[in-house]
């Protein structure tokens, strides 16, 4: 189903802004280590670090689009594989939904 301003889980009326789906991926990269959505951050508010996060809703499922920074000298593989899982097991506790896909694009390293 198209997304309307929510979206529903398959298992009952739960209807979910997009802004909370935004809310909990910026969060989950936030708090993952060697992570940031920019060179700095830590100065960036809520709102700001949610224009980082792009949710899509179709008939297969949510997909998360991110672009993020990775530390200098850290694995960028096992970087952004730990940033996947974090974002699916946040959704998968906090709204019972497992998205679909959560497609990270490196385009920078942090110093």
């Amino acid at each position: 189903m198209p997304y309307e301003n929510g979206m529903h889980s398959t298992e009952g009326d739960v209807n979910v802004s997009r802004h909370v789906v935004e809310m909990i991926a910026a969060v989950a990269v936030k708090e993952t280590k060697y992570v940031s959505f920019t060179q700095e951050d830590t100065k960036l508010s809520e709102r700001a670090l949610m224009k980082h996060v792009k949710v899509d809703e179709s008939d297969e499922g949510i997909t998360i689009n991110l672009s993020l920074y990775i530390a200098y000298g850290q694995s960028i593989i096992k970087t952004v594989t730990a940033v996947q899982e974090r974002i699916t097991q946040d959704m998968d506790t906090m709204l019972a939904m497992t998205p679909r896909s959560v497609n990270v694009k490196v385009v920078g390293i942090q110093l």
